[in-house]
């Protein structure tokens, strides 16, 4: 394209006659023009694009990516050089590697080649077979108005694993463009999500006999990071697709992915080759369980646990290894697997006692697409078994998640949709309940008396639901000194001169009951005193006050789990004291926050009974004033004192 064309082309199109100098200008040009626009940031990228090409192959879908980068320094950086990293796998092939630094002299660029390229493996304690790796790359001779460029080739073993795009970057990017070029005889799906004022500008055309979808958007800001944010892919445009359909050379047309049981048949490919009747070993143990209990429930219980018990978790991202799970007489042998591994067990352990249950893949919830929303792999990254109980519900079972009780989703898949395979070749998709802050409880109890300024006394703390199993994790398995030193973090009562001793645990591996810890306890110098009067303030436990929401928070606050917290206190009046002055205490209940405070004298006793309730799992920006406020009435709530006078003779 000679240069009048293209200017005519540019000024035709309007918004590209900034940018393209901003791309291809000289030196100077470029860094002033974005210096100007972006005065406090060390380096932008000037352009980000990810082609997607979708091809056929003796009448099969083919998929490759190429990503380039191209990023401009505005600063002085520390050194002269800069490393880059570019992740791979064998299920998507990196190559085709060029990287460029890009040195400004006064007209142009001189262009030195990055040399030095180390590949190495991902090593993660978490995960035992890893066939990911990261190639890193020197960018050398690296200084302000300089640039750095890099290209690369991504292949995909399977073209229903194909990219999606979110629309955000770790630095300003004043453009960023998402392309797919497709052979005509694919017909491609596209689901964009969260751009409701349709920022990104799209574009749809024939190229060399190839059509092309095309999402640009422009100056990209970095996103605002909040504390307990939904996922990015919730809050800024995400693009994702899939292929549809395919002509086959012979004219047939073959239906591929579309729906979330096209991608269920895929999945139940790599599933079933790991299919097998029980081994003699799982059926020694499925007697054993049948020999405690014939009623069916129990018995799923019981084969849950047993799952959780004895198999050690451990993933496996290597290659196809990452997809298909061992066989569940190899996992019941060596006593370790990942997330399907665990699932074909447990499966296979009901069957050897007769009962029905089912694979369900699911993404956890910092995936926040589901299969109504975009039916492909990039909506999911695990699997659990499902059960229908003697009621008809679907009980959802993730043997992965040690400490949670049968009934009980983990945390982590709430509100997901399961697909479930309930038969060869048919699924149902069922949507994972989110469980009521009435099943997540912490209560406490404390029976106290005053010796001088010191409260003393017992405690007993029960949990149930999420709660117990977040706590029983850190409690299991440790040795006595730490069990206490989390113990008196969870417990730690009033103020950082809380003594804790005689502590014990009840169910702590018991998951069917809730987890009891007992203790006793000083809070040295707690109460004061004043002539006549001792003050002392019987909240014990003021943590929920802390979640308060800054005024400037732009996003929703997101929690694992809604919850009640409760505390009872039982004060013995001192001899020769009364009481002279009880708080009137408080109520709240609305749609985010049930809560309630009061205080009674009874058989010489001061009753102080507490019980706040957060009723949902997020609290919207629409909801912060109110939620502010009532945190603010439960603040100054908790800074009441109780009065008691010296008795006159």
């Amino acid at each position: 394209m000679n240069l009048n064309l293209l200017r005519y082309f540019v000024c035709a199109t309007g918004l590209y006659l900034l940018q393209y100098s901003i791309i291809v200008g000289q030196p100077l040009e470029i860094w002033e023009a974005n210096k100007e626009h972006y005065p406090d940031e060390q380096s932008i990228m000037l352009e980000n694009k990810l082609t997607v090409h979708i091809d056929l192959k003796d009448d099969e879908p083919i998929a490759w990516a190429v990503e380039k980068t191209d990023i401009l320094l505005l600063k002085e950086p520390r050194t002269s050089f800069f490393t880059q990293s570019i992740y791979g796998s064998s299920l998507n092939e990196v190559s085709q590697i060029q990287a460029y630094t890009l040195v400004p002299r006064r007209n142009n660029y001189r262009r030195v080649q990055v040399s030095r390229k180390d590949k190495r493996f991902q090593r993660d304690e978490h995960i035992f077979y890893d066939d990911s790796y990261f190639i890193s790359m020197e960018f050398e001779d690296v200084q302000k108005k300089g640039r750095m460029q890099l290209e690369y080739r991504r292949d995909f073993f399977h073209p229903a694993f194909l990219p999606g795009k979110l629309f955000v970057h770790h630095r300003p990017c004043r453009r960023s463009v998402f392309r797919w070029i497709v052979h005509p005889d694919i017909e491609m799906e596209f689901r964009v999500f969260n751009d409701p004022n349709d920022n990104l500008e799209y574009r749809e055309y024939h190229h060399n006999g190839k059509k092309v979808y095309e999402w640009t958007a422009r100056d990209i800001e970095v996103p605002l990071l909040e504390y307990q944010s939904p996922p990015l892919r919730e809050l800024f445009p995400f693009v994702g697709a899939f292929i549809r359909s395919y002509k086959k050379t012979d004219g047939a047309v073959e239906q591929y992915m579309g729906s979330a049981e096209a991608l269920g048949k895929m999945y139940e490919d790599f599933y079933s080759r790991a299919e097998a009747s029980p081994s003699p070993e799982i059926m020694q143990i499925a007697d054993r369980l049948k020999k405690i209990t014939s009623e069916p429930d129990e018995l799923v219980s019981l084969a849950f646990y047993w799952v959780q018990d004895n198999i050690r978790y451990i993933a496996f991202e290597d290659g196809l290894r990452g997809l298909i799970p061992f066989d569940a007489s190899a996992v019941c042998e060596q006593r370790y697997g990942d997330c399907k591994d665990m699932t074909i067990l447990l499966i296979s352990l009901l069957k050897a006692a007769d009962i029905q249950a089912y694979p369900a893949w699911i993404g956890t919830r910092d995936i926040p697409q589901n299969y109504s929303d975009l039916p492909t792999p990039v909506v999911d990254n695990h699997m659990i078994a499902v059960y229908k109980d003697q009621n008809g519900e679907w009980i959802f079972l993730d043997p992965t998640s040690n400490y949670t009780s049968f009934g009980l989703p983990s945390a982590m898949i709430q509100g997901k949709e399961a697909l479930i395979r309930t038969a060869s070749g048919n699924f149902k998709v069922v949507q994972v309940p989110f469980i009521s802050y009435t099943q997540n409880s912490r209560k406490g109890s404390i029976t106290a008396s005053l010796n001088g300024r010191t409260l003393e006394g017992v405690g007993r703390v029960s949990f149930k639901g999420y709660p117990k199993v977040n706590t029983s994790y850190l409690l299991d398995r440790s040795d006595r000194a730490t069990m206490e030193d989390y113990a008196r973090a969870i417990l730690q009562k009033g103020s950082n001169r809380f003594l804790l001793s005689n502590l014990s645990t009840e169910n702590l591996r018991n998951r069917d009951l809730p987890l009891e810890l007992a203790y006793h306890f000083e809070l040295r110098d707690y109460a004061q005193s004043f002539a006549d009067q001792i003050f002392i303030n019987l909240n014990l436990d003021r943590r929920f006050t802390e979640r308060s929401i800054p005024g400037s928070r732009v996003f929703p606050v997101e929690f694992s789990f809604p919850e009640c917290r409760s505390l009872v206190v039982d004060l013995n009046v001192p001899e020769g004291f009364e009481v002279e002055f009880l708080p009137n205490g408080v109520e709240i209940d609305d749609h985010l926050i049930k809560a309630e405070v009061n205080y009674k004298l009874e058989d010489n006793a001061i009753k102080y009974r507490k019980s706040v309730c957060q009723k949902q799992h997020r609290i919207m920006p629409e909801d912060f004033e109110t939620w502010n406020k009532h945190l603010q009435v439960l603040r100054q709530e908790f800074n009441e004192i109780v009065v008691l006078k010296e008795i006159n003779h």
